[in-house]
């Protein structure tokens, strides 16, 4: 009897709690907050981490996307001191463009828009413009 009492105390008290923050019991994650109507979330295409070397490394990432999309190119150097940024080499092999451009980057991250004009395959190439080098997470959303 002890033991079901005990047992029941703790679910009571777990159950109390989750509700004080604003759990779902059922998946113990967080309530979402609702968006306002017709906005939708991002829909993340790459999101990874690679390493450039120091003195002038680069890495790359490539991905699937159409004409016409709408992207956001984030990337996060693991030090503040980082610099990262990027050329993305469009499906045709013949353009490319530096997107977030050197310089830009704010405590270690860099964050460009652009409006895609091919379909099919790209390369993003990201180098680190203080030439530290270390790990970034390059994260590629449709907006």
């Amino acid at each position: 009897m002890r033991k079901f009492i005990l047992w029941l105390s703790f679910f009571t008290l777990f159950f109390v709690l989750s509700i004080a923050v604003g759990c779902n019991i059922n998946t113990l994650s967080p309530n979402p907050t609702p968006l306002p109507a017709g906005q939708q979330l991002p829909s993340t295409i790459v999101n990874t981490n690679r390493t450039i070397g120091a003195g002038g490394g680069f890495a790359e990432v490539t991905f699937l996307a159409n004409n016409g999309q709408r992207i956001r190119i984030t990337l996060t150097g693991s030090s503040s001191m980082m610099e990262p940024y990027g050329s993305l080499e469009y499906p045709d092999g013949m353009t490319s463009i530096y997107t977030p451009d050197l310089g830009s980057s704010l405590n270690g991250v860099n964050i460009s828009e652009l409006i895609l004009t091919q379909s099919g395959t790209y390369t993003y190439i990201i180098f680190d413009g203080s030439n530290i080098g270390g790990p970034v997470n390059i994260k590629i959303e449709v907006i």
